[in-house]
């Protein structure tokens, strides 16, 4: 099976790419990025066919750069190892149109990731303007309530103020009758009297 030496890139860590060789880049990649304490997701950025010779001739041109002397990872842009493969390595034309292919699908894939963190960002925006809207239909509704509250107590005032001289007439209207219904127990019991001495009278 062929073997590819590849560059692979980290948008968590830029102007970092990691240089190896593998059967099936892109199985690695996956690998890589479902290990333990890995921040990010490595892409093959570019693969050349060759396996562990140009892979040390790589390594070798690249020493400076290299973060650790145990690692496959380089301090250089993209480009620069691309460019690097590309003049050591043998490079076809048909690797230079799936090569093109992988570029096209992993600037697609990083569009596509803006998009959707933009499109994450304007829902998160419409909603807060949402709640800015509930906020400001509820503090008007709570104005226009207060409003129609002040115009019924205008309105209710005068009723009220009738109401409480209609309860004064009623009490004025009760204490007459019962002055007149005392009246009218005393002139009873007045009659009764002069009914009794007629009786006291009508028998001598």
């Amino acid at each position: 099976m062929q073997e590819f030496v590849y560059v692979m890139t980290n948008n968590v860590i830029p102007g970092i790419c990691k240089i190896g060789y593998s059967k099936d880049p892109e199985l690695r990649a996956k690998q890589i990025s479902s290990g333990t304490g890995v921040i990010g997701s490595f892409k093959v950025h570019f693969q050349i066919p060759g396996g562990i010779e140009l892979e040390k001739k790589i390594h070798n041109l690249l020493r400076k750069e290299r973060v650790s002397m145990n690692r496959e990872f380089f301090r250089i842009t993209p480009d620069d190892a691309v460019e690097v493969l590309k003049s050591n390595g043998n490079y076809s034309s048909e690797d230079i149109l799936e090569n093109r292919f992988k570029e096209s699908d992993c600037k697609v894939t990083t569009k596509l990731r803006a998009l959707r963190i933009k499109e994450a960002e304007l829902l998160s925006s419409i909603e807060s303007l949402s709640a800015i809207a509930d906020r400001c239909l509820l503090k008007r509704h709570q104005k226009e309530i207060e409003k129609n509250k002040s115009e019924i107590s205008r309105l209710l005032h005068p009723l009220c103020k009738k109401e409480r001289e209609l309860e004064i007439l009623v009490a004025e209207l009760e204490q007459k009758i019962d002055s007149k219904e005392h009246g009218r127990k005393l002139i009873y019991s007045e009659l009764a009297k002069i009914k009794q001495q007629i009786s006291v009278l009508e028998s001598l």
